[in-house]
């Protein structure tokens, strides 16, 4: 292949592609199918955070096709379901921006909020294995609630949004 010539912000773009193809193909089904053992792992706290957050960002690129943007939401709900609730407070303030913008990219987010609400009702309710929910993840589901309510306000209407979103408000509610 020549790349002489070819400009350096095509060699990144097409660097930047052929990443996510590697990534949400090969690197993130891999992860999706062992995410048992993320279970537990409280002692990598840091890493699992750190992953959490740039697989999260991977979901507001554009050039993602469907099955990439597929992977990129499996892997995120097998993560989620293995995490204590408390890791996901920044997670959660993340989705509270992201859902008050309420772009094409939000179904994701609704996806895995609704997933780990309806895993730790009893969390954010009177407790269970986990504990009991601070006083500050009880503030961001209001947030989270409000947020998506609001959002949900100003945008017209769509069925395939609000089939998303519905089941997300009610599993926080």
């Amino acid at each position: 292949m020549e790349l002489v010539g070819a400009s350096p912000r095509a060699l990144e773009s097409d660097t930047a592609l052929a990443l996510n193809r590697y990534l949400c193909n090969a690197v993130l089904p891999l992860l999706t199918n062992h995410s048992h053992f993320f279970a537990d792992a409280e002692h990598h706290a840091a890493l699992l955070d750190a992953t959490l957050h740039t697989v999260y960002r991977m979901n507001r690129l554009q050039s993602l096709t469907k099955n990439q943007r597929d992977a990129v939401s499996d892997f995120l709900v097998a993560i989620t379901r293995e995490l204590p609730p408390a890791m996901m407070v920044k997670l959660m303030r993340k989705v509270i921006i992201d859902i008050q913008e309420m772009t094409e990219n939000v179904l994701v987010p609704l996806r895995i909020i609704t997933l780990h609400y309806e895993r730790c009702t009893k969390y954010y309710g009177s407790g269970n294995s986990y504990g009991v929910a601070s006083e500050i993840e009880k503030r961001l589901s209001m947030l989270l609630f409000d947020a998506i309510f609001d959002s949900l306000g100003s945008k017209p209407y769509d069925p395939e949004l609000f089939g998303k979103a519905l089941p997300c408000l009610t599993a926080i509610g």
